[in-house]
């Protein structure tokens, strides 16, 4: 039998301070995994965040979360754990911050093994305390799937986005995913007395059937009318926003339009096409940097698609779309680049003079703007917080040869996301040389280790080796 049991709020309507003060919940989901959820609900928690109010980013996805690598936050105090286990007494006390201003995050590091088994009241507990927080939106990165804590947040939440591929089987477990998640919806509504002897029968025969949406609507209206009408207009107002990620650059129009519209045919659910978002190069790089993409690489492909999903989600709210427009705005794409070329906005925070005089500043602005301190830098390069510290200074006779300091520069450049790496470490090691007059004190006890060269002996020619060759060669007279 479907389980009926009564959920303590009827989805939507968890328990809030008012709403001028509560929340947005955004709630990202997806049918399987692999398809760039997590980087989609780390971007829009940012996106989220610069159109006005903070934003909390959630790792829901139970015993797989990993938003704290993504947001470089590996070392979190308190994490979701310690919330559903009560060693924190309020979700406040489990936030933490993150680089990204205004964006904090609710950790699922170091879950418990049993994590992704969560119990019905654990999730209440966590979605109840989300509604009370205190920011404009809370985004919640779900769990891949349909176990039923995933459906019950996702079901919960004021917006709902799903995340594909273009991949059929992407798609198809889409579509399941929708399916349970109405089936989850309309258990409210089936618990209550006046209509539980009416939609219990249907909603058991439709489960075992694996019945769309629309074919458990007009089975209820058979049964009974009123149930009927109650189950169309749950199913109505059950909008979801639908995203397809790492589609072709060169892809033309919107595909996520077609995929929407398959499945209001054969679902009859209401499915909004939100956009689509490009395979992008900067996406991988970001991650593997432990930093938002949309803070990284603020002029890529795939932010400029998060900024205008954002607006297209914010189409009632004309001031917030205004601003999101706005922040994508500057970063189009330069005139002659090709489809699916990378391509990283200028850094126009940093003056560009400090590029070529002073590399050691400008290396300190761009870690400062992206809001790093010198110990994540360290966790990042591995490179020894005192020759960071003397990189940045310009202290070049605190530091290794030439080879090695210039290799530190190049990587410190490409970790911050700064193009033409190389260059600037040429620059960082000339300016050793001019500061230095030339040799730098490293250099020159090394030089000084060294064996003087040997003298250069000439190569003889063929001529001379065949000479040597045929001379009749020297007899000794024999001793008397």
């Amino acid at each position: 039998m479907l389980d009926l049991a009564p959920i303590q709020a009827r989805p939507g309507q968890l328990a809030r301070r008012p709403r001028a003060a509560a929340p947005t919940i955004w709630a990202v989901a997806s049918g399987k995994g692999g398809v760039g959820k997590s980087v989609l609900c780390a971007s829009l928690a940012v996106g989220l965040s610069q159109t006005g109010p903070r934003s909390i980013a959630v790792d829901l996805d139970l015993g797989g979360g990993n938003l704290h690598t993504l947001f470089g936050c590996e070392r979190a105090h308190h994490t979701l754990s310690d919330l559903a286990q009560g060693r924190v007494s309020s979700l406040a006390d489990a936030l933490a911050g993150t680089t990204v201003p205004g964006v904090r995050l609710l950790s699922g590091a170091r879950a418990a093994l049993d994590a992704a088994n969560a119990s019905r009241a654990q999730t209440q507990r966590i979605l109840r305390g989300l509604a009370q927080i205190d920011a404009g939106h809370v985004v919640l990165d779900l769990g891949a799937g349909t176990s039923f804590h995933t459906l019950d947040a996702f079901v919960a939440a004021d917006r709902r986005l799903l995340v594909v591929t273009p991949e059929a089987t992407a798609i198809e477990n889409a579509y399941h995913f929708l399916k349970a998640a109405f089936f989850r919806a309309v258990r409210d509504l089936a618990s209550e007395a006046d209509a539980y002897a009416e939609l219990a029968p249907v909603l058991d025969e439709a489960r075992r059937s694996a019945a769309s949406p629309r074919e458990l609507v007009e089975a209820a209206s058979r049964a009974a009318a009123r149930a009927g009408a109650r189950l169309r207009a749950r199913l109505r107002e059950f909008e979801v926003f639908l995203v397809v990620n790492r589609v072709s650059p060169d892809e033309s129009g919107n595909p996520a339009e077609p995929i929407a519209a398959a499945a209001r045919t054969e679902l009859g659910m209401n499915l909004r096409p939100a956009g689509s978002l490009a395979d992008d190069a900067s996406v991988p790089a970001a991650v593997e940097r432990g930093v938002p993409v949309m803070q990284l690489f603020p002029g890529a492909r795939f932010c400029t698609d998060v900024q205008g999903l954002v607006a297209s989600l914010f189409a009632d709210d004309s001031a917030s779309a205004t601003r999101a427009f706005a922040l994508a705005a500057p970063h189009v794409h330069p005139a002659g680049a090709r489809a699916g070329d990378e391509w990283r906005a200028p850094l126009a925070d940093v003056p560009s003079p400090h590029r070529t005089s002073a590399p050691g500043r400008y290396l300190r602005e761009r870690r400062e703007q992206l809001g790093l301190d010198l110990r994540a830098l360290h966790e990042r390069t591995r490179i020894r917080h005192h020759y960071l510290e003397a990189i940045e200074a310009e202290r070049f006779e605190a530091l290794p040869p030439d080879f090695f300091a210039g290799e530190y520069v190049r990587q410190i450049a490409e970790t911050l996301g700064i193009p033409e790496a190389k260059q600037l470490a040429r620059h960082f090691v000339e300016k050793g040389h001019a500061t230095r007059g030339g040799v730098s004190l490293a250099n020159a006890v090394l030089a000084s280790a060294l064996p003087p060269p040997r003298p250069e002996r000439a190569i003889p020619s063929a001529e001379e080796l065949l000479s040597e060759f045929d001379a009749e060669p020297e007899i000794e007279a024999p001793a008397q």
